[in-house]
């Protein structure tokens, strides 16, 4: 049996997230869940005032291994840049700026207040109809192309 290879899915220092993810992922999951989770974390991200632009997700040999990618950095930095440079960075460029003034919005607003409530009272009961819902469907009744497509 031929050992198996880490080949990096990208630049940067990828690490294995056996904390979420302990066991292999299925195909579809590996297809579906970097775009899907890269989309959330943006717009909480950048909503937030996170100076992470995102954290990246790719498969390798199954296993979910994430990089985190820093707002303005190149894909392939490696550490922190110079103090200097960071608070020149912090002045000038705009997507810091902004995450800056965000992040200070977010605490004196407490901006996830209001973000809980509108999980607690909106987004999970309409989630929860919407899953009921589905979970009510009986497959059986369904014609072939139905459970393929979509189409229903």
């Amino acid at each position: 049996m031929e050992p198996t290879t880490f080949t990096p899915p990208g630049p940067g220092s990828w690490q294995l997230d056996v904390v979420h993810f302990p066991r292999p992922v299925t195909r579809l999951f590996a297809e579906i869940f970097p775009r899907q989770f890269a989309a959330g974390f943006d717009e909480g991200a950048r909503a937030y005032g996170a100076l992470l632009d995102t954290l990246e997700f790719a498969p390798v040999n199954g296993f979910m291994y994430f990089v985190p990618r820093p707002v303005g950095a190149p894909k392939g930095a490696k550490g922190v840049p110079p103090r200097f440079l960071f608070k020149l960075l912090l002045r000038l460029h705009p997507e810091l700026r902004h995450r800056v003034t965000a992040a200070r919005e977010t605490f004196l607003t407490r901006r996830w207040r209001n973000d809980l409530r509108l999980w607690d009272e909106e987004r999970k009961p309409a989630a929860i109809r919407q899953h009921l819902a589905l979970q009510a469907v009986d497959l059986a009744t369904l014609p072939a192309d139905a459970t393929i497509t979509g189409a229903g």
